[in-house]
């Protein structure tokens, strides 16, 4: 039983103007579906578009990916800098601070 069976029948049981308004109502319904259909014929033509776009969302992907790589500067020609002195300072500052530590832990 569709549901067009029973608003048409419950429409004619009713005074005139609820079928009146049960009959805009299946009208309204109607042309609501008749939006749809156009809707899905829209979408059904636009079913072609989406196998492009992913191809082109992919491509896009990895080419933010890759740009990066592509510009990254070269190593430089000059060898790295030598120790200058200063961090072997402060590893002996280190290794002596570890020893007035454990010295003041031990005493204690």
């Amino acid at each position: 039983m569709s549901f067009y069976y029973i608003i048409e029948s419950y429409s004619f049981s009713c005074s005139f103007t609820n079928r009146h308004f049960y009959l805009s109502l299946l009208r309204k319904r109607d042309s609501l579906t008749g939006h749809q259909n156009s809707h899905r014929r829209l979408t059904e033509g636009m079913a072609s578009l989406k196998f492009p776009l992913e191809i082109l969302a992919v491509f896009v992907i990895i080419s933010v990916i890759l740009l990066p790589v592509a510009h990254a500067q070269s190593p430089s020609p000059a060898p790295a800098p030598t120790s200058d002195g200063t961090s072997i300072d402060q590893g002996i500052a280190f290794v002596l601070m570890m020893v007035a530590l454990a010295l003041t832990y031990f005493i204690h």
